[in-house]
């Protein structure tokens, strides 16, 4: 609604500035994206045995830094879209109900809310298994994966905090679809980053079954 002042002042409950700064504040907070996708490079280069180096070459002192900044990019997302809520839209609820935009301000409170408890999720699956997970990479077991042959098929929730349950003795419980509380976290991490389905459209492993 930002792109005219109609829109904007609709959003705003007739303070445009305040809906610019809203979309400016959320855009900013996507800076965690690009590094998110530099992470994605480094887990594919590591995974498939370049990069230099392993745990100690440059690439895994790159994962280590830019798993950290990934990190704090999160507690960043977590801390400003509670400030928002908090004290900027908020505070402004007796004027969207002068202006009679209730569904303004309802949309504007659930669309902030949603953002800040995903990214919270992210943040606390990301720390999991402490500063060693963060810090130091380790490949997924029973996986080869070659320079020529990967898929790219890396998803952001199976691979946070390498080396927690995957090399401990506890296993995650079961749900009642069959699926690991691992499995489930796989599963939604390949939805977001678009490996779930193939170029048909149809869902990755589902014709083994066939």
């Amino acid at each position: 609604p930002v792109v005219s002042d109609a829109g904007a002042a609709l959003a705003g409950a007739g303070d445009v500035r305040f809906a610019v700064w809203l979309s400016i504040a959320g855009y900013t907070s996507e800076i965690s994206t690009v590094m998110m996708n530099y992470r994605w490079y480094l887990l594919k280069t590591l995974e498939s045995g370049g990069g230099g180096g392993g745990k100690t070459g440059r690439s895994g002192m790159g994962f280590a830094v830019i798993n950290v900044l990934v990190a704090l990019s999160w507690a960043f997302r977590v801390c400003l879209f509670a400030y928002l809520l908090v004290f900027e839209i908020a505070d402004r609820a007796p004027l969207y109900v002068a202006k009679k935009q209730l569904l303004s301000f309802v949309v504007c409170v659930a669309g902030h809310a949603s953002i800040g408890l995903l990214s919270m999720h992210w943040f606390l699956l990301m720390c999991r298994h402490g500063v060693r997970g963060l810090l130091v990479f380790e490949k997924k077991k029973g996986k080869t994966t070659t320079k020529g042959g990967d898929d790219g098929g890396f998803s952001f929730g199976s691979d946070i905090g390498r080396g927690g349950q995957e090399n401990g003795k506890r296993t995650a419980p079961s749900s009642p679809g069959g699926l690991s509380r691992r499995g489930l976290e796989e599963e939604t991490g390949a939805f977001v980053d678009g490996t779930l389905f193939d170029a048909n459209g149809e869902k990755k492993g589902d014709e083994k079954k066939d």
